[in-house]
């Protein structure tokens, strides 16, 4: 996990933008504190593009996040502009980027197309009752 490993972790949230970014160096990380990150509301649209650039300006320029694994949570659907699958098929091959897509509700179908020219693996939830068993995997990302 990204606490047992004394692994960085970067959060960003967002909807139609980005709306929260929350980063945590490596050693100083605890269950509770990425509880805290995560506990955010995001709503009010969908924008893959605005968050898949962030990270990857966040994965090109951060000494902390070579060989990152991004984990992008959504119940939205959007399509992903040509350029924004081109910046991330180079940051995944140049610094080893993994790209993690959990869809989550009853349209998590869609998001997840629209994440697939980019994802190294997805994870469909139609029912957030069932997450914890399904996500849990995705979060530990032990290697």
């Amino acid at each position: 996990s990204v606490v047992r490993q004394k692994r960085a972790f970067h959060l960003v949230a967002f909807n139609g933008a980005v709306t929260r970014e929350v980063a945590m160096p490596p050693g100083h990380i605890s269950l509770d504190l990425i509880q805290q990150a995560l506990d955010h509301r995001c709503s009010g649209g969908t924008s893959f593009d605005t968050v898949i650039l962030r990270a990857t300006e966040i994965l090109r320029t951060s000494r902390t996040m070579k060989q990152a694994d991004v984990v992008m949570i959504t119940d939205g659907e959007d399509s992903l502009e040509p350029a924004t699958i081109e910046v991330a098929t180079v940051v995944t091959r140049t610094e080893g980027v993994s790209w993690f897509c959990v869809g989550v509700g009853p349209d998590a179908e869609l998001g997840l197309q629209s994440l697939a020219p980019i994802a190294t693996s997805m994870v469909r939830v139609r029912n957030t009752d069932d997450a914890d068993d399904l996500i849990a995997p995705v979060i530990n990302l032990d290697r």
